[in-house]
């Protein structure tokens, strides 16, 4: 375990990781958490519990968590050595890629307009297909599907 600033790290994350989730949960920004493999680079896809404002836990080993905002009284402990990508939001506005992994990769995600006449979701034509082209979301519009795929790959902040 690596404490920094009283917050205990996992050993296998990166220092250069830790000073940046350091330097943003001291100066209340708000990040985007990329998960993935740490060997080869592969962002896992997740979409939910990964953007928000770091701060950390109550007692003797203080983790850090994610919180929803910066009034938020606590969150879900983040797994730092699993990050492969942290963007972060400054004061004013612009959004940097504060730590990328070495070979930081994401599915080559491609949105399809489903129209086929036996089609189960009708309601839903646009597919997201990720890695191996399989279905990993659905969406009612195309402008929808491109937000989404917007902030899977790391364009946009908010889903």
């Amino acid at each position: 375990m690596k404490v920094v600033n009283g917050t205990s790290y996992h050993d296998d994350t990166p220092d250069k990781l830790i000073e940046d989730l350091e330097y943003a949960r001291l100066n209340g920004l708000r990040v985007r958490l990329f998960y993935g493999d740490t060997l080869t680079g592969r962002d896992w896809g997740e979409e939910h519990d990964v953007c928000g404002f770091l701060g950390r836990s109550t007692g003797p080993n203080k983790i850090p968590i994610l919180m929803y905002n910066v009034l938020s009284m606590g969150g879900p402990g983040i797994l730092d050595h699993c990050i492969v990508k942290l963007l972060v939001t400054g004061k004013y506005g612009a959004v940097t890629v504060a730590y990328l992994h070495p070979l930081y990769h994401h599915p080559a995600y491609s949105i399809k307009e489903n129209r086929d006449p036996g089609y189960l979701y009708p309601e839903l034509p646009y597919e997201m297909r990720g890695f191996q082209c399989e279905v990993v979301a659905r969406f009612k519009t195309f402008s929808r599907a491109n937000r989404w795929f917007r902030f899977m790959t790391g364009r946009r902040m908010i889903p």
